[in-house]
Order: structure tokens, then sequence, then C-alpha cells
């Protein structure tokens, strides 16, 4: 296993600037552990990444509740986890029709976590339903717009 860093490194961020799914996980005020799945992750540089996530989600209800979090983040070759910081940027997202709030992270410790002499294969595996491809592209388009737009959590 490596040792932890602060920092995304290249690599990661470019992973971070892909169309992929990144999972999100927190604890709610009882303790109990959520994971979410989000599409909508952007590193704003080595120390912090941009979440958008729905206000109503487990993941959005309990970063607003004690602002922490961690990525999981997963492609070829690369399994990172990512702990950090959270703080609300937005409460609601302008670029769509539906309740997303935007947070920002802090990294606070970047580390691999693949068992040793093992290695992933391939991202998540996921695609878009037939029939949508133009919707979620001009979702994707407006809502990283928007994500790189939007000032730094401050």
């Amino acid at each position: 296993m490596s040792k932890p860093l602060n920092e995304l490194s290249e690599a990661l961020m470019e992973h971070l600037r892909r169309p992929n799914v990144v999972v999100v996980a927190t604890l709610a005020e009882d303790g109990k552990p959520a994971l979410d799945l989000l599409s909508w992750v952007w590193p704003l540089d080595a120390r912090t990444v941009r979440l958008v996530i729905s206000p109503h989600f487990p993941g959005g209800i309990n970063m607003r509740a004690n602002g922490k979090a961690t990525l999981q983040l997963i492609d070829n070759e690369l399994t990172y986890e990512v702990r950090g910081a959270t703080r609300l940027v937005k409460e609601s997202c302008e670029s769509v029709r539906f309740p997303e709030a935007m947070f920002d992270l802090t990294v606070e410790e970047v580390r691999a976590n693949m068992f040793p002499a093992t290695h992933l294969t391939g991202p998540i595996p996921y695609a878009r339903d037939a029939g949508t491809e133009a919707l979620h592209k001009q979702l994707d388009e407006a809502m990283y717009g928007e994500i790189r737009a939007t000032p730094a959590a401050g």
C-alpha cells in the first residue's frame, strides 16, 4: 500500500475530468454509512473536488450535516480513496430543473486502496438509457459549465 498523499495527482485529476461514475461515502448523524453514485464531479485543482448531488440523497443530507465525505475513484489501473471536508457552495444549481446542490471537497488524504499484486482492468461500466443521449449531453454541458463558472466555497 502506498503512502497517503494530501492532494490529487495529475492522473486522478484527468480521471475526474472524463465522464465516469464516482462513489461518495458519507455518515449520517446516527453513524449509519451511506453510498451514492455521482457523475457530476470536477477537480478545481489538486486540493479541491467539486461535487454535485441531490440535496435529498443521503450523501447530500450528510455532507450538509457534518461536512465530511470520501470518494472512491475506480478506473483501469486506478483505485483511490479521496477523503476530505466538504462545504456547501450552492443550495441549488441553476443549470438543471431538478434539485441539485453543489459542494467543494477539500482533499485531506488520497490513498491507493487495492490489495497487493492486483489491479482493476476498467472503469465502473455504465450507459445512458436509449433515447436519452441528447438530454444527458445537454444536462452535462450545462452542469459542467456551471461547475467551472462557480467560485470556490469560501
